[in-house]
């Protein structure tokens, strides 16, 4: 994965939870569940702590994030339980 790739799923990921944060609803009332297709360890995990903790730091979000690494089948395992997930807004794929 290139620096390029990282900096526009960084981006992506800056504007959806912008997006979820300056919503009129009170949101989140609940913690949000981060979902990782891959190991514990490599990059896409490594990529999304380091980018939550960012958001810890800086209070930017009322509740904490959850991150639960799913790997198996390419990411396949993973992208699946976010698919079937609840559609409240709580789940994200990273």
């Amino acid at each position: 994965m290139t620096a390029f790739s990282l900096f526009r799923r960084g981006m992506a990921a800056g504007v959806f939870l912008g997006a979820i944060f300056c919503a009129a609803a009170p949101f989140p009332e609940k913690p949000i569940t981060v979902i990782v297709p891959f190991a514990a360890g490599g990059g896409s995990d490594t990529f999304v702590r380091i980018f939550l903790k960012a958001i810890r730091e800086q209070d930017l979000a009322p509740q904490p994030f959850v991150v639960k690494n799913i790997g198996g089948a390419g990411g396949t395992i993973g992208s699946r339980m976010a698919l079937e997930a609840k559609p409240d807004g709580y789940t994200i794929l990273c």
